[in-house]
């Protein structure tokens, strides 16, 4: 992304922050909740009910890009599963939106040959061969490897990592950030999904300690500042550490990204719990759902994608410039 265009993206956060304009910026999209692996800190492998065609999803990504999207973000479950996860990739870069495709990387070289037209492959990694392979199963890390190398060597894709933190992994983060440094890629981290993290709550029971967490947060902190491969930015960093004290940021969520599930339904995020609203895009269409989104309500934030376009959002330099490397 030039320089121009950096600067246009700072003016698309200043105009939402001051004058409350609505553009969606990034909008992820759930395309299934089926997964070949069944970690244990994600619910989305089941495969249960009902989702979006490929023409619904078509339609969505042509009002999105009409309605100013510059990145469309793929996850799942695995999104590779599905047979139109290719053609819905090219559509979407062909509309000129830039496309992130979240991936465990298991399918990543089988398709790889279609893959070109991503502008950043997203792969999760928890920690080294043993981490990784004892929370997601045997080959799971030989798996991240094999795609990262297939992504830069056949298709030449702008290649991350995004780790979770969680009492199974922690303490395992230098081990990945050699390996991004051996790889030539960069880690985004991200704590396991708990609302009462280290409290000894029943929401994810391998959230890690908060004293630990809050330890880990502040070596990544110091890893930061001292060069090494991290996607996160320090703004976002110092936030994420205070949780789930941190206080309320400004949220983008309803100005600038929305996320779609594999139904259809359109919100801001999918993590607010009681304080999330929904609308059906696939009924009222994308741009009527965006619009109709209110104001976050939450008190606090722990999803570290949101807290980095929260944090652009407060006009934190740090934070847009990280975005808008991501949109690259």
């Amino acid at each position: 992304m030039g320089i121009a265009s950096k600067l246009q993206q700072g003016l698309t956060f200043a105009k939402a922050r001051v004058l409350g304009a609505k553009v969606p910026l990034v909008v992820s999209m759930v395309v299934t909740n089926r997964c070949n692996y069944a970690c244990a800190y994600c619910d989305r492998w089941d495969g249960r009910g009902t989702r979006l065609e490929t023409a619904q999803i078509a339609s969505m990504l042509t009002d999105m890009a009409r309605l100013g999207t510059r990145r469309v973000v793929f996850t799942g479950g695995e999104p590779l599963i599905r047979k139109d996860m290719l053609d819905l990739i090219d559509h979407a870069a062909r509309l000129g939106i830039a496309v992130n495709l979240n991936s465990n990387g298991a399918l990543v070289p089988r398709h790889i040959d279609r893959l070109s037209a991503l502008s950043t492959l997203t792969i999760s990694l928890d920690g080294d061969r043993h981490i990784h392979d004892g929370i997601r199963g045997d080959g799971a890390f030989d798996g991240v490897v094999a795609a990262l190398r297939a992504a830069e060597r056949h298709a030449h894709i702008k290649r991350r990592l995004t780790a979770v933190i969680s009492a199974q992994s922690i303490g395992g983060e230098d081990a990945l950030l050699d390996l991004a440094r051996q790889e030539r890629v960069t880690v985004f981290f991200q704590p396991a999904e708990n609302e009462r993290l280290g409290s000894g709550g029943d929401d994810n029971p391998i959230a890690p300690p908060l004293d630990r967490y809050r330890e880990t947060i502040d070596h990544l902190i110091e890893q930061k500042r001292r060069g090494a491969p991290i996607a996160n930015s320090l703004s976002g960093l110092r936030y994420l550490r205070g949780w789930p004290d941190a206080p309320a940021l400004p949220c983008a969520g309803s100005f600038l990204f929305c996320r779609v599930d594999q139904t259809g339904r359109l919100m801001i995020c999918g993590r607010m719990g009681a304080f999330e609203e929904s609308f059906d895009a696939a009924t009222l269409g994308f741009e009527k759902a965006f619009l109709s989104l209110s104001p976050a309500r939450c008190p606090t934030c722990w999803c570290a994608s949101r807290v980095e376009v929260n944090q652009a959002f407060a006009l934190r330099p740090d934070a847009i410039l990280a975005l808008a490397s991501g949109m690259d």
